[in-house]
C-alpha cells in the first residue's frame, strides 16, 4: 500500500482521537512502520504483517494512551519487542527520556537501527533481562504492551521502582483474575477504556503505583 494512503489513514485516526502529534511525528511513524515491515520478514518481530493492519493495531493501538501518559521521564518500556509501545511513545514525545528493553537480541537489534536511522537521540535499547537489569536509578514510569500478567509486570520490576513510579500496562480485554491478584500490592488502581479507530477489539490501559 502507498505511504500516502497509511499517511491518511494514520492522520484520520489520530483526528478520531483527538490526539495532535509535533511536527514531523507523522512522517516518523510510517518510517519506524516501513522499517518494522522490512525487517519483519527476516526477523519475524510481529505477526500483524499488512501495512494498513499495522498502521490500526501497532501506531493508533499504543498512541492512543497518550491522554492518560504522563510527561515526566525516565520511562522503561519493559518487552518492548519491535518497540511497542516504547518508539512509538519516544516519536510522540520528543522531550522525554526512554529506555527500551527487550531480552531477545535480534529485537534490540532491530530497535537500534530503528533508533539511529530516525535519530531517536532520547532513547536508550537494552538487551537485558529485567530481573538481571541495574541501571543504577529508578524509573518515574514503566510501561509494557502484552508483555505478562500484571503480577509478573509488577514483580519483575519491583527493583526498578519506588512508590511514586506509575505503572501503566496496555491490555486487550480486561481478566478480572490478574487484577484481583495484585489489588492487596497496589494504589490507585484505574483502567482506561480505549477506543482504536478502525479496529473491532477491546483494549486497556491500565495505571497503578505499587503500595510503599
Amino acid at each position: 500500500m502507498k505511504n500516502s494512503s497509511l499517511k491518511e489513514i494514520l492522520i484520520n485516526g489520530l483526528q478520531q482521537m483527538d490526539i495532535n502529534l509535533p511536527i514531523g511525528a507523522e512522517q516518523q511513524l510510517l518510517d519506524y512502520l516501513a522499517l518494522l515491515h522490512k525487517w519483519n520478514q527476516a526477523y519475524n518481530l510481529t505477526a500483524v504483517d499488512e501495512p494498513k493492519e499495522m498502521v490500526v493495531r501497532h501506531l493508533l493501538d499504543c498512541l492512543a494512551v497518550l491522554p492518560v501518559f504522563p510527561e515526566t521521564s525516565p520511562i522503561l518500556d519493559v518487552g518492548s519487542g519491535a518497540g511497542l509501545p516504547g518508539i512509538v511513545l519516544a516519536i510522540a514525545r520528543p522531550e522525554q527520556q526512554f529506555y527500551l528493553l527487550d531480552s531477545l537480541g535480534k529485537r534490540t537489534i532491530f530497535l537500534e537501527k530503528v533508533v539511529r536511522d530516525l535519530k531517536l537521540k532520547q532513547v536508550t535499547v537494552i538487551n537485558s533481562r529485567v530481573e538481571q537489569y541495574q541501571p543504577g536509578f529508578e524509573f518515574a514510569v514503566i510501561t509494557s504492551r502484552a508483555y505478562s500478567s500484571l503480577s509478573t509486570f509488577l514483580e519483575t520490576t519491583r527493583h526498578l521502582a519506588n512508590e511514586n513510579t506509575l505503572y501503566l500496562a496496555l491490555k486487550g480485554r480486561l481478566q478480572i483474575d490478574e487484577i484481583s491478584d495484585i489489588k492487596n500490592e497496589v494504589i490507585d488502581f484505574k483502567s482506561h477504556a480505549l477506543t482504536i479507530p478502525n479496529l473491532n477489539a477491546e483494549r486497556h490501559v491500565i495505571t497503578f503505583y505499587r503500595k510503599p
